[in-house]
């Protein structure tokens, strides 16, 4: 694999049925063979990839019905930004793209989903195997990722509700109200409320809910880290809103 393919910051989103990275089993689609994503990341990540992988629990080859789009959307917008030039103009000729120094990005340990909560660091922190890793240019995508990719979430953010193509944008400086179940969590004794990677406040009782206000231009992903007397904690499916542009 050429250096130029390690530099493109890139995501693979498969189902848990597909067994991408499995040898087949009762249930699973046997085209998609053992170890596929092991034959790019086992050896190329340690290389410098920035390559992300993370597998849908319960799902095929399908659409999710919180679509991949909250995870894949933030992470291509912030990929062009960072790579283009400023003084890009396609007129005069090919652009060279921007290099991302990997060390400054965030990275995943993909072998702790099925954990209670996928353990992410800043890539300069991370001690584990690179060849099982995720690479995440910034805090914000590590922070969509981990609840993303996270199994077995007992939390459910229930507004807003999944971001689909026919769901319009919202106007600049717009509030949206974040509210949770945590029925499945009952003893929950703090709960954060996330956009990206900024924390946007803390509740420790109440109705479980938090308002994001004056929302900029661009993708907003809201996670939420519930804990509890003992410790545990648990997150829920990010969900995105997006703001269009200022007039």
């Amino acid at each position: 694999m050429s250096d130029a393919l390690l530099r493109v910051p890139s995501i693979s989103i498969t189902g848990e049925k597909e067994g991408f990275n499995a040898p087949p089993a009762p249930g699973v689609d046997p085209s998609t063979g053992p170890a596929r994503i092991d034959e790019v990341f086992a050896p190329y990540r340690p290389k410098g990839g920035q390559f992300a992988w993370l597998e849908r629990q319960g799902l095929g080859h399908a659409y999710d019905e919180n679509r991949q789009d909250v995870l894949g959307m933030p992470l291509l917008d912030a990929a062009v930004r960072a790579r283009y030039p400023n003084d890009g103009d396609v007129t005069k000729g090919p652009i060279k793209l921007v290099d991302i120094d990997p060390s400054t990005g965030w990275i995943a340990d993909n072998t702790t989903w099925k954990s209670g909560l996928t353990k992410i660091y800043p890539a300069r922190e991370f001690k584990g195997d690179l060849g099982h890793s995720s690479w995440l240019q910034n805090e914000d995508l590590a922070f969509m990722y981990r609840a993303y990719s996270t199994y077995d979430k007992p939390l459910t953010i229930t507004s807003p509700g999944n971001c689909w193509p026919t769901m319009p944008a919202l106007a600049p400086g717009a509030s949206v109200p974040i509210v949770v179940d945590a029925s499945k969590f009952p003893n929950w004794k703090k709960m954060a409320f996330y956009d990206g990677a900024k924390k946007l406040g803390e509740i420790t009782q109440g109705p479980t809910q938090l308002t994001a206000t004056n929302l900029t231009p661009g993708y907003h992903v809201f996670s939420v880290l519930a804990t509890d007397d003992h410790g545990n904690v648990r997150t829920a499916d990010p969900k995105m809103v997006v703001v269009r542009p200022r007039p």
